[in-house]
């Protein structure tokens, strides 16, 4: 049952093609990520589209998930840069000499509190993105990403493996 629910977590969000953190999250020095993100953002959103063509979704339908996933992204790009800027205060207590325990967990509690709003924000979108498709589209929803899921592992497996010439054998 874990297992399930796990799975349609996964698929529902990576259906949901919202990875706005990617820009949120990324250091603001970094030029490298900004530069990416517009690339993979587009990625994203064709993703998103096939997705949707594959699954047969109404004009209707893709008008009200665009609103969604709109709301989404505003939300939780509010959301992230509040967990960006927790996490700096994490660091700045964390490189003091004399770290003050209390102010670590309060520190810690604050960012706690932050990953909770997160999820319950992922969760709402789920069930909001659940409740928007009929059981056909989701039962293709799930082929779908469950194929996707498979791809993504073997390509992980793939890059894992190193040639002969690099392991020394």
């Amino acid at each position: 049952m874990n297992k399930k629910i796990i799975s349609l977590t996964v698929s529902l969000v990576l259906f949901s093609g919202v990875l706005v953190l990617s820009g949120v999250a990324a250091d603001k020095k970094s030029d490298k990520v900004e530069t990416q993100a517009p690339d993979l953002a587009a990625q994203r959103e064709q993703m998103r589209q096939e997705i949707m063509a594959q699954i047969g979704l109404t004009d209707e339908q893709k008008q009200q998930l665009n609103k969604m996933q709109e709301d989404y992204a505003n939300k939780t790009k509010e959301v992230g840069q509040k967990l960006v800027e927790a996490n700096k205060a994490l660091r700045t207590e964390l490189d003091q000499q004399n770290s003050d325990k209390k102010n670590l967990n309060k520190v810690v509690s604050n960012i706690k509190k932050i990953q909770g709003d997160m999820l319950d924000l992922r969760i709402e979108n789920i069930l909001d993105t659940k409740a928007l498709l009929t059981a056909e589209q989701y039962t293709k929803l799930q082929q779908i990403e469950d194929e996707r899921r498979k791809q993504f592992q073997a390509n992980i497996k793939s890059n894992m493996q190193q040639p002969d010439g690099l392991t020394g054998k």
